[in-house]
């Protein structure tokens, strides 16, 4: 988990060395294809020595869904969030994930929000609130 957190901070910030007038779907589809290579010799490792996917079309779609919401448009929402606010401000709305993970779980799949939930959740957005306000600064006056 601490891995992927350092690897997710170094890849929000390397957003800003993405060459320019290289479009967001170019650079995502880059990355993709290097991930893709990347994990080739671990699937295929797996597929070796384990079972290997049914696909049938329920699996098809599943795998269609969570590739373009979870995947395509996640990263290319994310990947535009920080050309616009930048990585420091990004960065905080990463907190917002379990807050829609309760809530979601709650709405579709009938899980129950507790205590320890609601207030969680109103922390977290006391923290978003409180570091992204614009705030005015009351400077007094130098006193010798």
């Amino acid at each position: 988990m601490l891995l992927s957190v350092l690897l997710w901070s170094i890849y929000t910030i390397g957003l800003r060395w993405r060459p320019p007038g290289l479009s967001l779907l170019s650079f995502l589809f880059s990355i993709a294809v290097i991930g893709d290579v990347a994990m080739l010799p671990l699937y295929l490792a797996e597929s070796a020595f384990s079972r290997t996917v049914v696909w049938t079309w329920q699996a098809i779609g599943v795998l269609a869904a969570v590739g373009l919401f979870s995947s395509v448009l996640a990263y290319i929402f994310w990947n535009r969030g920080v050309e616009q606010v930048g990585a420091r401000v990004a960065g905080l709305f990463v907190h917002l994930m379990p807050v829609f993970g309760a809530l979601l779980a709650w709405l579709f799949l009938g899980e129950r929000l507790f205590a320890f939930h609601v207030i969680g959740i109103a922390l977290i957005l006391a923290g978003i609130y409180l570091t992204t306000r614009k705030t005015r600064v009351a400077l007094m006056p130098a006193t010798d």
